[in-house]
């Protein structure tokens, strides 16, 4: 795949520098097949087109730029009419305008069109591309680095002030749209649905074009389509036949036979990886090859695998330690990783058990709230006080009672906690520790006097058993805390994971966690970044890749298409791997 893209690209002039697999496998580096599907459902034509072009990088045109237009022009109707206001004396009252952006060079081929409002006194229109610094007192096609399709008499200029003969003339009522092949570096042209045929070959790469349309005689409007409804021109068969002319050179392209068996090893080390233990020996039979892991050794990093993706963290972790005892007491930062995960499995199950007692039309916000109160001011010989399930008013919180910003629950957030007497105290959760004065042996602090109900001496059940569950759950809260601080090494992965744990510790003051910022950590899809991590760590400790090199490849491929975009190799646009290996097209 990697050689084929670069056939596909030799003709970029980037340097190619050497990329390393870390920086090959960035996130965000390139957007993925899926990412662009899910952009395709949004509702925005324009972006629709070019699903391929980041936005955040490289804009697309849209409308015309007010701010670089000639005088003479005026531009209305959401900057997408034109209309004439000068003299129209002669050539030196021409007036062009250009679009707020360039074209991206990811959109493969760019079109545009104009309708012909009014071909006004003389009809001495142009439509086409320009650069920056090309003159707006000009027709498009003039001046150098730019190039038009002029309505008076059908001729097309290019860099020059003498035009061929191209293509019929236009004027009111026509539409006349402009393309811009960026895989061939040419410009055609269409008028009324109709395609002329390409006007120019050879635009040099080089060039930033504008979409540009240019008037000189009075009268002369014309109405502009960048994409926001459908254009007259089925500018999308243009595209499909593009795509498939760049896919059918990538997989046209010979490999010498060499490569087979480096081939095969690349697709049998896939295999082995990821555990499908009886493809992989199929498939090594089939090419004579011989696998580098017994299947025994496979299956267990399946099983153990399995149990993460299936949420049960804490078996994952026994059954790592029993076959490859010393890889988590070495290997700390994995060790934190499955610890986190394993807590939010924790307060996911508490969460379900809770999620029923919830009233529907609650909304998710934080909350420290104890879920229980002391029933009544217990007397000195009453040995029996429980808590009741009522709940009554509080004097508001303090500061101390609130979590911290950065997830962490801070002291003095507590739940009324019981002793072994069954009397209980108002203690710290997260922290083991209390600001406030304990309950216990019929003490009370006066303040808490209002905050008591008679209840006639009502003895309501104990606590369920959630919220003995949610206790645990704040207590191996701690120790992730600890582990944590063990860790002195400083990475990426490292700092990424402490977010996520301080990310996972404010989940436990929402009464919703599912609906909290942070509730997609209990999405299930997180649990095979883990799986993953754990996967490659395991082949590691045995000798073997921590990935393998079939997706290093891959993600090689992917950075090599983004630098070829930006060397404005329009080809990159159709050239896209992740879609190649889903056995998928353009859209």
């Amino acid at each position: 795949m990697m050689e084929n893209m670069l056939a596909t690209g030799n003709n970029t002039r980037s340097s190619g520098a050497m990329i390393s697999s870390s920086q090959a496998d960035e996130p965000g580096a390139m957007m993925e097949a899926e990412e662009r599907d899910e952009l395709n459902s949004i509702d925005d034509p324009i972006k629709k087109l070019y699903p391929f072009v980041d936005e955040t990088k490289t804009p697309l045109p849209r409308f015309w730029n007010n701010g670089d237009k000639y005088n003479y022009l005026i531009v209305t109707n959401q900057n997408l009419r034109v209309t004439y206001r000068g003299a129209g004396k002669n050539h030196k009252d021409a007036a062009a305008v250009r679009a707020n952006f360039p074209i991206p060079a990811t959109c493969g081929i760019y079109y545009f069109e104009i309708t012909i409002v009014s071909k006004g006194r003389d009809g001495y229109m142009g439509i086409g591309l320009s650069e920056k610094e090309v003159s707006l007192n000009r027709l498009p096609g003039w001046d150098r680095n730019s190039y038009g399709y002029h309505a008076d008499d059908g001729n097309f200029f290019s860099s020059s002030g003498n035009g061929t003969q191209y293509g019929p003339t236009f004027t009111t009522n026509d539409v006349v749209g402009c393309g811009y092949n960026l895989i061939d570096n040419s410009i055609f042209y269409t008028k009324n649905g109709q395609n002329l045929g390409v006007a120019f070959h050879d635009v040099p790469s080089t060039e930033e074009l504008y979409p540009t349309v240019g008037l000189q005689t009075p009268g002369e409007i014309v109405d502009t389509n960048f994409g926001q409804k459908p254009f007259v021109f089925n500018i999308q068969d243009e595209i499909k036949a593009t795509e498939m002319r760049v896919q059918a050179s990538i997989f046209n392209y010979q490999l010498p036979a060499t490569k087979t068996e480096w081939m095969n090893k690349l697709v049998s080390s896939y295999l082995v990886h990821h555990g499908f233990c009886s493809t992989a020996e199929s498939f090594n039979l089939t090419t004579n090859q011989r696998t580098v892991e017994d299947t025994a050794s496979m299956t267990n990093r399946q099983q153990i695998q399995k149990l993460v993706l299936n949420g049960h963290i804490a078996e994952a972790i026994e059954m790592v330690e029993q076959i490859y005892p010393m890889l988590l007491h070495t290997n700390k930062p994995l060790l934190f990783m499955l610890k986190c995960r394993q807590f939010i499995e924790m307060l996911a199950q508490v969460t379900q058990e809770r999620e029923p007692r919830s009233s529907s039309h609650h909304r998710s916000s934080p909350t420290c709230s104890p879920p229980y109160k002391l029933s009544k001011r217990p007397s000195p010989n009453d040995r029996e006080h429980r808590l009741s399930p009522r709940r009554t008013t509080r004097s508001p919180r303090s500061h101390e009672d609130t979590p911290s910003s950065s997830g962490h629950i801070s002291n003095g957030a507590s739940h009324d906690e019981p002793m072994e007497d069954g009397v209980y105290t108002n203690g710290s959760a997260a922290n083991g520790s209390s600001n406030n004065t304990a309950v216990k042996n019929g003490s009370q602090p006066d303040e808490e006097m209002d905050d008591v109900e008679d209840t006639n001496g009502f003895t309501p059940p104990p606590p369920p058993a959630s919220f003995e569950k949610f206790r645990d759950v704040l207590a191996f809260g701690q120790e992730i805390n600890a582990l944590s601080k063990e860790i002195t090494i400083s990475s990426r992965s490292v700092e990424l994971q402490r977010k996520k744990m301080n990310d996972a510790f404010s989940l436990v003051c929402y009464a919703k966690p599912k609906e909290s910022p942070n509730g997609y950590l209990l999405e299930p899809s997180q649990r095979a970044i883990v799986a993953a991590a754990l996967n490659s760590a395991i082949l590691e400790d045995q000798g073997q890749c921590s990935r393998p090199p079939l997706e290093v490849l891959l993600a090689h491929a992917r950075r090599l298409r983004d630098e070829m975009a930006s060397a404005k190799v329009g080809a990159a646009t159709f050239a896209d791997p992740d879609r190649f290996c889903r056995g998928g097209s353009f859209p």
